[in-house]
């Protein structure tokens, strides 16, 4: 939508993306011509901040996927 005829950025020499980092843009460009990813806790939020601003649902997806499984992951392994 950002470089449709009728948006400032269609116009533009350079676009921010606000929020999207480039390790989560570049992981995200990855997935998107690859389909594969590999999610670790040290990516995962700029991996959500790109793949949720480029709506790579498939990728957004996956992201939860893997925070439900580290939380459930985590939450079986903690002591009471």
């Amino acid at each position: 939508a950002m470089f449709s005829l009728c948006m400032v950025e269609s116009e533009a020499d350079e676009v921010t993306l606000q929020g999207v980092t480039s390790v989560g843009l570049k992981h995200a460009l990855d997935f998107a011509y690859t389909g594969q990813i590999l999610l670790e806790p040290a990516i995962i939020q700029d991996v959500l901040s790109a793949g949720s601003h480029l709506q790579l649902l498939e990728l957004l997806s996956l992201c939860s996927s893997y925070l439900i499984q580290v939380h459930t992951h985590t939450n079986t392994h903690t002591p009471h």
